[in-house]
């Protein structure tokens, strides 16, 4: 890989990691810039040959929101700490993997996203992980009537999480209490905590769609929110508010080496 531009996005507990990459970069004469996490913009993003991690999955996800086409390589600052789901990489063999890639031994996967609108209007970013669709305050019921493959149910719960297949091993595998078995490039969903009473006896509990089909909410809530990878920015969705979701045709470019 002939690389001109690097962009490196950090939020790291051991900044011994973010100076051995940046060394390395220097070493090989490699251009870059360097951003936390919390300064990443699409712009910043754009141009770039790479874009390197250094911290957990939070800070991949941070830099996946931010870009279409730019390839991601993951590097795990700390493996005591970081569980680092998507990292490629870590202090110990950045080195050598860095230098597999600039000699072109290496993939681009490509991850499926999840895209949204809200009244018809898309959501500024994709998710790589899952969607949080419920109230404000998660202690306090969230109601909505959810609609999947041609059925339509009223429903009262602590949310719903909509989730990539790469998603679906980590926040949805615990509200499931099992993997959800997505269909290659498709997604799934799972309803958190449903409440079942007088008026509401749910069925539509959890399930899996192909990238062709889509899932739509209707809110019943006065403070709802949507959160892309549970990042702190939050979406308005409050009553009458309408919500599809679906598979993005702009997947994500990861790096695996």
């Amino acid at each position: 890989m002939k690389i001109k531009k690097i962009l490196v996005a950090y939020y790291v507990h051991n900044y011994k990691t973010l100076q051995l990459v940046e060394e390395t970069l220097q070493n090989h004469r490699v251009k870059y810039t360097a951003s936390p996490r919390i300064h990443l913009t699409r712009k910043m993003c754009a141009g770039k040959g790479l874009i390197i991690v250094v911290g957990g999955d939070g800070t991949f996800l941070r830099a996946a929101h931010h870009t279409d086409k730019t390839p991601i390589l993951a590097v795990s600052s700390d493996t005591r700490y970081n569980e680092a789901f998507y990292a490629q990489a870590s202090p110990k063999d950045f080195a050598r993997k860095f230098k597999k890639i600039l000699e072109g031994k290496y993939r681009i996967r490509k991850l499926p996203r999840l895209e949204a609108k809200i009244g018809g209007e898309k959501l500024p970013y994709l998710a790589v992980n899952e969607m949080f669709v419920g109230n404000k305050h998660p202690y306090h019921t969230s109601r909505y009537t959810l609609q999947v493959k041609g059925r339509k149910e009223f429903q009262k719960s602590s949310g719903i999480l909509i989730t990539t297949k790469k998603g679906s091993t980590g926040w949805a595998k615990s509200a499931a209490k099992k993997t959800l078995k997505i269909p290659k490039n498709g997604f799934g969903y799972v309803v958190r905590e449903p409440y079942r009473g007088r008026l509401t006896k749910p069925k539509l509990l959890q399930g899996n769609l192909s990238a062709k089909e889509k899932i739509r909410i209707t809110s019943s809530l006065h403070k709802g929110i949507v959160v892309i990878d549970s990042s702190e920015k939050t979406f308005k969705f409050t009553d009458g508010m309408k919500l599809e979701v679906g598979v993005s045709k702009k997947p994500l470019n990861y790096v695996e080496v």
